[in-house]
């Protein structure tokens, strides 16, 4: 539902807003023989879009932007960044050669003379 988002009565002043066809014509009728009136309601409605489709977004932007430059960031040191890489990549090493262990099984077990039956003694 769009209305559920973001509600459009906000952005349509209650004098502008319009529900059927007739209202259509009887807010043309009424705008035409009252200028002053429809200039009131357009500035209303330019309000409003500005009021709650513009400014938000651009007070948004404006208030990342500041946070975003007084944040202060710390470079880490190049030595740290490749004991890191250094890791991730030993991770990496062995996650692949236990899968690839655990693909081949058969093979894995039969290697290492392992019993895949095996039961643990019962206490008795």
């Amino acid at each position: 539902d769009p209305d559920s988002l973001f509600s459009h009565k906000k952005l349509i002043p209650a004098e502008t807003q319009i529900k059927s066809l007739a209202d259509i014509r009887q807010k043309i009728e009424y705008y035409d023989t009252h200028p002053a009136a429809y200039e009131k309601a357009l500035q209303q409605q330019q309000q409003c879009l500005t009021d709650y489709a513009f400014t938000p977004p651009v007070k948004s932007i404006e208030n990342l932007h500041r946070l975003k430059s007084s944040k202060t960031y710390t470079k880490k040191s190049s030595f740290l960044i490749i004991i890191l890489a250094l890791f991730y990549r030993f991770k990496l090493v062995i996650f692949l050669i236990f899968h690839y262990c655990m693909l081949l099984r058969k093979d894995f077990i039969n290697y290492f003379n392992i019993n895949p039956s095996y039961t643990p003694p019962k206490n008795g």
